[in-house]
């Protein structure tokens, strides 16, 4: 979208282009990852999906909810940057009220970090309550995490043993395998820690008790990620977004982002 002029976006969503949103987030994933994961995965699954549907993709919108110490290692390390609830759901409705302002009525949100969820949930709930009332009915968004549109099977299929909990996977077999595949350069494996799974107690603290995450910041052991398994991970994670899009807004043919 952003490569694209005013009327030349016009077009493309006269004619029914889906605008997707990638939402991710800018927080700490280990000493072997940057901290534009979540943010960056949304993106290239988003990119990727346009490959296969009739669809833009907006900006990642890069800041996400505040990181949580039991889902993503917690604010006490350095870069990691999150917003308070209203001030993501204010902004992502903004978002979506500007796109449909401008004649965009299908619309996606691919997110990228988990504590994203519900608040993403509020904005759109107040994009559609605001569409309706002003009489655009035809507005309809969907909303999904990109990570959940997979098979763990495929997990265990590379890496044997129980399943991964990926509430708790962060910046661990998952998110470092895709990275070896699509950005191994910014991977340093020789950093990756190696740690059991970090098991947290089953209730928060507010202050949180920062000493409940591993120095490293990673929650689980990153070393069985592989290349190979960020491939198969991404392709399932693309298909799987693609037959959503199809589902709620029919089948558009091949597209270009």
């Amino acid at each position: 979208m952003a490569h694209l002029s005013w009327p030349a976006y016009a077009e493309r969503i006269a004619n029914g282009a889906v605008v997707l949103i990638p939402v991710g987030a800018l927080e700490q994933h280990g000493r072997h990852l940057p901290l534009g994961v979540d943010f960056m995965l949304a993106e290239a699954v988003a990119l990727a999906t346009a490959e296969h549907v009739d669809a833009v993709v907006a900006p990642p919108f890069v800041y996400g909810y505040k990181s949580q110490l039991r889902t993503g290692g917690g604010p006490q390390f350095a870069g990691t940057v999150g917003l308070d609830g209203h001030s993501l759901s204010s902004a992502i409705t903004d978002v979506l009220r500007g796109l449909a302002r401008g004649g965009a009525d299908k619309l996606a949100i691919v997110d990228g970090h988990y504590e994203n969820q519900m608040f993403l949930t509020e904005a759109c709930d107040l994009a559609i309550r605001e569409f309706r009332q002003s009489g655009r009915d035809g507005v309809k968004i969907v909303q999904a995490r990109y990570f959940e549109q997979f098979d763990e099977a495929i997990l265990k299929r590379h890496v044997g043993g129980p399943p991964l909990d990926l509430a708790y996977e962060h910046a661990g077999v998952f998110e470092t395998s895709l990275f070896l595949h699509l950005f191994g350069d910014l991977v340093d494996m020789d950093a990756a820690p190696e740690q059991a799974f970090k098991e947290f107690p089953s209730y928060d603290c507010h202050p949180p008790h920062d000493d409940w995450v591993p120095a490293t910041g990673a929650l689980s052991d990153p070393h069985r990620a592989t290349a190979a398994l960020g491939r198969e991970i991404f392709d399932a994670c693309v298909q799987g977004m693609v037959r959503i899009l199809e589902t709620e807004f029919g089948p558009e043919g091949d597209g270009s982002n």
